[in-house]
């Protein structure tokens, strides 16, 4: 017998944490892959995004969501810190509008 799941995060939530991943690694690519920060946020922002669609499928549906808050409030600490290196190829105002997007997304989340 087939068990099929279904997640309890909305199709438009998962969607939109999909691009904001993407446009993370967008604003990121132009930091150098030996950079220690640059791997860690690419890291974080993908197991996030890997506990959202693997959410659901545990037995404490609570555990996973406080994880994937957690994974949210650590992306945007590395964020805030990409922010104030003014040694990165990249916009800090992009590392801002990350951060208030992953904001919005964790607060949801909360809820």
């Amino acid at each position: 017998m087939t068990v099929m799941f279904q997640s309890a995060i909305p199709h438009e939530i998962r969607r939109r944490i999909f691009d904001l991943t993407f446009a993370l690694y967008r604003v990121t690519e132009s930091i150098s892959r030996d950079d220690v920060l640059g791997r860690h946020i690419r890291r974080k922002a993908s197991e996030m995004f890997e506990a959202v669609v693997e959410y659901g499928y545990s037995h404490d549906p609570e555990r996973e969501m406080r994880m994937i808050v957690q994974k949210v409030e650590s992306l945007k600490g590395y964020l805030r810190i990409a922010k104030e290196m003014k040694n990165l190829s990249a916009d800090p105002i992009n590392f801002s509008v990350l951060e208030r997007e992953y904001e919005a997304l964790g607060n949801f989340l909360r809820r």
